[in-house]
Order: structure tokens, then sequence, then C-alpha cells
């Protein structure tokens, strides 16, 4: 049997280390903080420029695509009760 040396070169050619970003000190993220006011505060209606999302408009998709798998889905249970009293 021969050796696999070139396995093992292969192995250690490349050290498996993920590079990390360079670490901050902990007064360049304290300057990057800024304390909360009251106007950043979240509020129950949308704040000026922001518009609100119509989500029937843009998931109503989704509905339609549950409702076909689902039919799918039920065709495919019935093919399958059919079939085992066919073979049966």
């Amino acid at each position: 049997m021969t050796k696999k040396s070139s396995s093992r070169k292969r192995r250690h050619s490349k050290p498996n280390v993920p590079v990390y970003p360079t670490p901050t000190t902990p007064s360049e993220t304290r300057e990057a903080i800024q304390p909360r006011t009251e106007s950043m505060a979240r509020t129950s209606q949308p704040a000026v420029g922001e518009a609100t999302v119509d989500w029937q408009g843009e998931y109503g998709y989704v509905l339609s695509d549950l409702r076909n798998m689902l039919i799918v889905a039920a065709a495919m249970v019935v093919l399958l009760l059919a079939l085992n009293f066919i073979i049966a």
C-alpha cells in the first residue's frame, strides 16, 4: 500500500483560520454609540417621510401559492389512496 503523503501536504498547506477584522478599542465604540433621545423613541405611527406598507398588495401572491400547494397536496393524497386500493 502506498503512502498518502500528498493529502497530508494539502491539509497542512493552508491553515483553516478565519480572518477577523482588526479589533476596536472601547473608546472608539463609545464614541459611535449615541444616547437615546425622546425623538428617537419608537411611536405607534410612522415618522414623516416613511410610507406604510400594503401587506395585502406586497404578499398577496403568498396566499395564492399556499392555496395551490394545498390543492396539489390533497390531490396527491387522493392519488395515493386510490393506488393503495388498486395495488392491494
